[in-house]
């Protein structure tokens, strides 16, 4: 989870919607009409068309340089022209309603999504050993994520140096009764520890059921014939607290709520 979210990200979906934030801001004239935002579209596009031809489908795979060779790494540097272009345009932008406030956030967010490009394209071009590259593809939509091996200086930094005090807690802080392996992958030099036992009491408030009868998880069906066996097994008092069921591949929708069977 701390890698992930110190982690940095391109998307088809955050380049959207730049450009769409960006058209409203014109409509509200709180951009310069000069924008070139149709080229900024255009050229994500054939970058995203490039990178979905050579990653798996709905599944996450690692990005490396042989990923990015020929045509994905022209497709990236044109968009990174593009967004520079279009992060120089708003920065003139002194003129509109707002004085300029709307159009220096959006040439902030094109100046970020430069700078996370530049580390996904050169980082595994350049076998960078910090960061594990991968990228996924959900339908039409492409993602690109870094995720930094160590967070440990990260979290020095930005959470232990910005609070007086700062207390972790979760269910699996622990490994083999220790919380050596955590204080070492977040830089905890320095801590108080302290490992609770668990309220829960699973002999009387857990089951293993594990059915013969029912298709695999992967299939489609799975989902909702899952639904449907655990209405037959939960007494009706308890069927509110009842949780989604989780179906593996994205491109199956992901959950699916548990409601009476038809």
């Amino acid at each position: 989870m701390a890698t992930d979210y110190f982690g940095v990200g391109v998307s088809s979906l955050r380049l959207q919607a730049l450009v769409r934030d960006a058209e409203h801001a014109i409509h509200q004239g709180n951009a310069p009409h000069r924008l070139s935002l149709g080229h900024v579209d255009a050229c994500a596009r054939v970058l995203f068309d490039e990178l979905r031809l050579r990653l798996k489908r709905d599944e996450k795979s690692p990005i490396h340089a042989e990923i990015w060779r020929g045509p994905p790494e022209k497709a990236a540097h044109k968009l990174d022209t593009a967004l520079e272009e279009l992060e120089a345009a708003l920065a003139s932008a002194h003129d509109c309603a707002d004085g300029g406030e709307l159009a220096g956030s959006l040439g902030n967010r094109a100046r970020s999504i430069r700078d996370d490009l530049s580390t996904l394209v050169d980082g595994a071009q350049k076998h960078d050993r910090k960061h594990v590259f991968w990228g996924e593809t959900r339908g039409r939509t492409v993602l690109l994520h870094a995720s930094p091996v160590d967070v440990s200086n990260i979290v020095r930094e930005h959470v232990l140096g910005a609070v007086d005090a700062a207390i972790f807690t979760s269910a699996t802080l622990t490994a083999a009764g220790s919380f050596d392996f955590v204080r070492a992958r977040l830089g905890l030099d320095s801590a108080l520890e302290a490992r609770l036992a668990s309220p829960f009491d699973y002999s009387a408030q857990a089951l293993l059921y594990l059915p013969r009868d029912l298709p695999a998880p992967a299939d489609e069906d799975f989902a909702e014939r899952a639904a449907q066996r655990m209405f037959e097994l939960v007494p009706d008092h308890r069927r509110s607290r009842l949780p989604a069921v989780h179906q593996p591949s994205p491109a199956r929708g992901g959950f699916t709520a548990c409601s009476p069977p038809a």
